[in-house]
């Protein structure tokens, strides 16, 4: 099973894709992301295999991708290839074919991955740090 989280901006293709990713058996809709940055925490998370983006200007930045990238999230963009490319996206649907290219991202990123063997070293997980501020004034 391949979770999605989807982040279009209330694109015209993404009412459409919805309901088509809710039917696939092989595929789970984790997240229908509001903006960017709820993107970006979702991957975080580490529960978002692949993440289908508007990249049309102002959808994703060459960052989110390489912030994604960090958080082994395999990005599918939907519009012009050419823009795709321009921010570093490796998957770019036109329209139609968005799960079929889900499908092909899903099943490259799976090629690629190894789990870890002995001698392996492990990055550690960086540790943020909570300010809370309170009071009036």
């Amino acid at each position: 099973m391949t979770t999605i989280a989807v982040a279009a901006g209330g694109a015209a293709w993404e009412l459409e894709l919805l309901p088509r990713i809710a039917a696939a058996p092989d595929l789970e809709l984790v997240r229908r992301c509001v903006d960017l940055s709820d993107l970006l925490a979702l991957a975080a998370t580490g529960s978002v295999a692949v993440a289908v983006v508007d990249v049309a200007p102002g959808g994703i930045d060459l960052e989110a991708v390489r912030t994604l990238g960090r958080h082994d999230v395999t990005v599918v963009g939907v519009g012009p290839a050419d823009r795709g490319a321009a921010v570093g996206v490796e998957h770019v649907a036109t329209g139609a074919d968005v799960l079929d290219v889900v499908r092909s991202a899903a099943a490259h990123r799976a090629g690629r991955r190894r789990e870890p063997g002995p001698g392996d070293a492990r990055e550690p997980i960086p540790r943020g740090r909570l300010v809370v501020v309170w009071g009036s004034g």
